[in-house]
């Protein structure tokens, strides 16, 4: 068994709870894991993995208990034998019931962010311009100048595609943290942009352990340390274009292998899939819960644009099948695409601030626990239209409405 304490505090605590479970002779309690953390402090719970080992933690008398799944098993010699009965094991799908964070770091507790031990809710922005998908890496400044712009500790979604090249990354996430603005970084492109392709059924079958794993390793040690990440995607939209053929065990095994290969030299971000809807990628997301399934991903997606085309100006009815799946395994559930207006033509200003609005409402009443809007860009070949909706730029009153949203 290992010993797993931490300060002075933490002991105490435990030492405190042990205590108690011995003058009231509990021999097992079912218990939260954020139930345990709350008891133990700075105590870090961690299991081994599949087929694992569980954590003991005691006090000075060599008295303590044990973590197996969600059960508490008192650790001493005089336990009855009618008691030892055989625990529940530790498996892939038992033994992460919570991200518990570095401070300034966001973690997970079940379907909820956090962030400094309170629940964290967001809004921002897409901009791939950040890391010169179409126009080229911003600079420094120009980064400056648009993470200042924001709602303090907003999150910006954004492109960690290979061939823009790891600088534009590593300068993103350094101006974010001068700025306090949190990151999700897409890691590949489905949907095949920005120069970002080869990815067919073949690659999500297992050519991903190649070239897109040694790619996304080097961006994960590049960023590893910094609380502006807020979270990884293992792809934009995985599988949408040029994967006929794949499978949702197909899909399960990527994210799985992927979000492994994350986790195991990144203990403080999380890995969500990037998905675009239930009904993406020819139905081999269709069994969302089971494809998002794994115990190292965190969470998955909806992207919509269905404001004008199919006459859903607040919540798309997919977000009636995206929630309810990733919820029900207790997995965050996020809006990482919302477009308005029509294609082609430009919404007036105000028009443009209240559509927004009026999805921002809509997705975080409805149990979303962030909306990122398609998209920012002060570029000078900006446009206007349902998928480039570009009309959000500084002084714009969509962007005076997202500095000044309140979240509930």
């Amino acid at each position: 068994m290992k010993i797993s304490t931490g300060t002075s505090a933490a002991n105490a605590a435990l030492q405190a709870f042990n205590k108690y479970l011995k003058e009231n002779r509990q021999r097992s309690t079912t218990m939260a894991a954020a139930v345990m953390v709350g008891v133990a402090g700075l105590v870090a719970l961690q299991f081994s993995g599949a087929g694992g080992f569980a954590n003991a933690l005691g006090n000075e008398d060599g008295q303590g208990f044990v973590f197996f799944g969600s059960k508490i098993f008192l650790d001493d010699s005089e336990q009855e034998e009618s008691e030892a009965t055989e625990p529940t094991v530790a498996t892939e799908a038992t033994a992460k019931l919570a991200t518990v964070a570095r401070s300034g770091f966001v973690g997970r507790n079940g379907k909820d962010l956090t962030l400094d031990g309170k629940e964290f809710k967001f809004v921002g922005y897409n901009n791939f311009a950040l890391t010169g998908c179409a126009h080229g890496a911003m600079s420094a400044a120009d980064m400056d100048k648009y993470f200042a712009s924001l709602r303090p500790t907003s999150v910006t979604r954004t492109w960690a595609f290979k061939p823009l090249g790891l600088d534009g990354v590593k300068n993103a996430v350094a101006s974010a943290e001068r700025n306090n603005q949190k990151l999700i970084l897409a890691l590949g492109d489905g949907a095949q942009y920005c120069n970002d392709t080869g990815y067919n059924a073949g690659f999500y079958q297992s050519g991903y352990k190649g070239a897109y794993l040694n790619w996304v390793n080097q961006v994960v040690a590049a960023v590893k340390d910094s609380p502006a990440v807020m979270a990884y995607e293992t792809m934009n939209e995985p599988c949408h274009t040029g994967a006929g053929g794949v499978t949702k065990e197909i899909m399960r095994n990527f994210f799985d292998g992927t979000a492994a290969a994350i986790k195991a030299n990144d203990k403080n971000h999380l890995v969500f899939t990037g998905s675009l809807a239930e009904y993406d990628c020819g139905g081999a997301l269709s069994d969302f819960a089971y494809v998002h399934g794994g115990a190292n991903i965190d969470g998955g997606s909806l992207h919509e644009y269905d404001y004008l085309s199919v006459g859903q100006k607040g919540v798309s009815s997919h977000w009636n099948a995206v929630r309810p799946a990733l919820h029900g395994i207790d997995k965050v559930a996020y809006v990482g695409e919302v477009g308005v207006g029509p294609e082609g033509s430009c919404l007036a200003d105000a028009e443009m601030a209240s559509a927004h609005k009026a999805k921002l409402d809509g997705y975080m009443n409805a149990g979303a626990s962030g909306v990122l809007v398609w998209g920012f860009d002060d570029s000078a070949n900006k446009a206007c239209g349902l998928y480039s909706g570009r009309q959000i730029t500084y002084g714009s009153a969509t962007a005076a409405m997202f500095k000044n949203f309140t979240i509930q």
